[in-house]
């Protein structure tokens, strides 16, 4: 299998990161997974979230406020 250098992979980012990339506490993650507004990752044992979800949540978020 052949992987296209110019097309970016996605990026999965760690609980921790998640939280200093939004700011979010902990909690207000998981309560963001449970009403189904985030979406998480299991990998190797790890809660992980796709970087580009993530951002876009935020641009949602920003957006709604405009």
């Amino acid at each position: 299998m052949m992987i296209d250098d110019h097309v970016p992979l996605p990026r999965f980012i760690s609980l921790n990161d998640a939280m200093r990339f939004t700011s979010l506490s902990r909690s207000a993650i998981y309560r963001l997974i449970e009403s189904g507004e985030l979406r998480r990752v299991k990998a190797g044992g790890k809660v992980v979230f796709l970087e580009t979800e993530l951002r876009a949540w935020m641009e949602s978020r920003v957006a709604e406020a405009a």
